[in-house]
C-alpha cells in the first residue's frame, strides 16, 4: 500500500510543463505595443524586460533577441513502452528587434515553432488542377 502511494505521488509530480526564457513575449498584448519607427529601447525594456541576447554591429545598430520555450508532457508518454517513442509537446517563440543608432526600433521579426503532437486537422488540397486534368481526360474518353 505504501509503495502504491509513492507511485501515485510521483505520477502527480512528473506530468506538467516547464518553461525557459522570457515569458513576456508569450503575451500578445505586450507585443502589439511595439511599433517600428516609434518604440525605443526604453519602451522595450519596460514592456519585455532584459533581452535573452543582444548584439551590436559597431556602427550603432543593435539587435535584441528574446526567446521563450515551453514544454508540456504528453499523456501518451506515460504509457509503458509506447511512451518511449512519444516526444513532449514543445513550443518555442523568438522575437528579434533591430534598433537604429538612435535607439529607435526599426524592425521586428518573430518566429514560432511547435513540435510534438499535431492537433490540427489534415489540410484540404490547395489546388484543383489535378481534378480539372482528370475531368478533361474523362471527358475526352467519352467522346
Amino acid at each position: 500500500m505504501r509503495m502504491a502511494a509513492v507511485v501515485i505521488a510521483a505520477l502527480m509530480v512528473l506530468p506538467g510543463c516547464y518553461s525557459l526564457g522570457s515569458r513576456s513575449i508569450a503575451d500578445q498584448s505586450r507585443l502589439e505595443q511595439l511599433v517600428s519607427g516609434m518604440s525605443t529601447k526604453a519602451d522595450v525594456l519596460t514592456l519585455l524586460g532584459q533581452p535573452t541576447m543582444s548584439f551590436s554591429d559597431g556602427a550603432g545598430m543593435d539587435l535584441w533577441a528574446y526567446q521563450y520555450t515551453q514544454a508540456r508532457a504528453n499523456p501518451a508518454q506515460f504509457i509503458p513502452f509506447v511512451g518511449l517513442f512519444v516526444p513532449p509537446e514543445v513550443e518555442s517563440k523568438t522575437l528579434t528587434l533591430h534598433f537604429n543608432s538612435d535607439g529607435v526600433l526599426e524592425r521586428i521579426a518573430r518566429s514560432h515553432v511547435q513540435s510534438g503532437l499535431d492537433k490540427s486537422p489534415p489540410a484540404a488540397p490547395s489546388s484543383t488542377k489535378g481534378t480539372q486534368i482528370a475531368g478533361k481526360r474523362l471527358g475526352g474518353a467519352a467522346s
